[in-house]
């Protein structure tokens, strides 16, 4: 591992719950998705995933327990998942949720908040391309409108099941074809 990872945090310790896996979630359920600026090395991708299963296991929100997961995609995307029909996700829940994030990324030195980077499919592997660079690549013939990219504004797990990667010619990347 690259560094001492969640050392000093509360989320070190194993707490005896009843964990939700993701997939049994309704497609309702509300999804925070946070790209990775780099590729994770599998060995931070599972201290992430463990410390984020912790995580969510004491979220709560106005004192009610969040029905949550929580899952790492691709070596690349964390993704926080809540039922708000159990729980709604306050302010103040979800201000817990960025900042566990934040913690993340600060000891593992990983931006989890860039939104003017894209990440998209290219054969087996991911790449990631800064928005601004978009109509390069395009004229470059690096990318096209049925490019596969990671559309990271999904917001329930409905969607981020169906329509989460998607051609560049569909959705808000649209209008750069």
């Amino acid at each position: 591992m690259h560094s001492p990872f969640f050392m000093s945090t509360p989320y070190l310790y194993e707490m005896q719950v009843a964990r939700i896996h993701w997939k049994n979630l309704p497609a309702h359920a509300r999804v925070w998705v946070y790209q990775a600026d780099r590729p994770l090395a599998d060995d931070e991708a599972e201290a992430i995933q463990r410390a984020g299963e912790r995580f969510v296991d004491g979220w709560s929100s106005h004192g009610q327990d969040m029905e949550a997961a929580f899952q790492v995609f691709h070596n690349r995307f964390l993704v926080v998942f809540a039922d708000e029909e159990q729980a709604k996700a306050s302010g103040c829940g979800i201000d817990r949720s960025v900042h566990f994030i934040q913690d993340v990324g600060q000891q593992l030195d990983i931006d989890f908040f860039d939104r003017m980077t894209l990440c998209y499919e290219e054969g087996e592997s991911l790449r990631t391309i800064s928005l601004t660079d978009i109509p390069d690549a395009i004229d470059e013939g690096r990318v096209d409108a049925s490019t596969p990219f990671f559309d990271n504004l999904v917001q329930t797990k409905g969607e981020l099941s169906e329509a989460w990667t998607k051609p560049m010619g569909e959705g808000w990347t649209s209008r750069y074809f």
